[in-house]
C-alpha cells in the first residue's frame, strides 16, 4: 500500500462471497459512483519473507491449538455448536466462551510451518515467522 496516490477503489462484486462488497452501502457500483462518497478502511499487512495485504480477514493454522484450548476449559460440544450460528452472523462478540483480543501489531513464530489465508487466498504455505499489522484507514473505497 503506497500512500499519497489519491485514488479510490471501486468495487464491482463478481465473486462467490463478495464479503467486502457487503460492507458498502447498498446499490449498484454505478449508484455508488454517482453518490461520489469515499470511505476509508483499515488494511492488514503480513510480512514473512514477502509482504501481502488484506482487507477482510486472515487465518492461521491454529485450529488444533484452538481445539486443545477448548478442551482445557471444558467447554462442551453443545456450547460450541450453539455459537456457530452466532459466529456466522457476526453476533458472537461478548460471548463468555470466546475472547476477542485486539492488537495493532502481532508477531507469530512457529516451529512447524503454518498455512496462511488472507482475503480468501492462500498467501503463505509454510510460514514460520509472520509480522501482522493494521494500517489504519489506508484504503479509500468508493461507497
Amino acid at each position: 500500500m503506497r500512500s499519497g496516490a489519491g485514488a479510490a477503489l471501486g468495487v464491482i462484486p463478481l465473486g462467490s462471497g463478495d464479503d467486502f462488497a457487503k460492507l458498502l452501502q447498498p446499490g449498484s457500483p454505478a449508484a455508488r459512483l454517482a453518490r461520489n462518497s469515499v470511505r476509508r478502511f483499515d488494511v492488514g499487512r503480513i510480512r514473512g519473507g514477502k509482504t501481502c495485504h488484506f482487507v477482510n480477514g486472515m487465518d492461521l493454522g491454529f485450529g488444533a491449538h484452538a481445539a486443545r484450548n477448548v478442551a482445557a476449559v471444558q467447554v462442551s460440544r453443545a456450547r460450541i455448536l450453539r455459537l456457530v450460528p452466532k459466529i456466522m452472523r457476526g453476533a458472537h462478540a461478548g460471548e463468555p466462551d470466546l475472547s476477542m483480543p485486539r492488537a495493532k501489531r502481532v508477531l507469530v513464530e512457529s516451529d512447524t510451518p503454518l498455512v496462511v489465508e488472507a482475503g480468501g487466498e492462500i498467501v503463505f504455505e509454510d510460514a514460520r515467522r509472520l509480522e501482522i499489522e493494521v494500517l489504519p484507514r489506508a484504503l479509500a473505497v468508493i461507497d
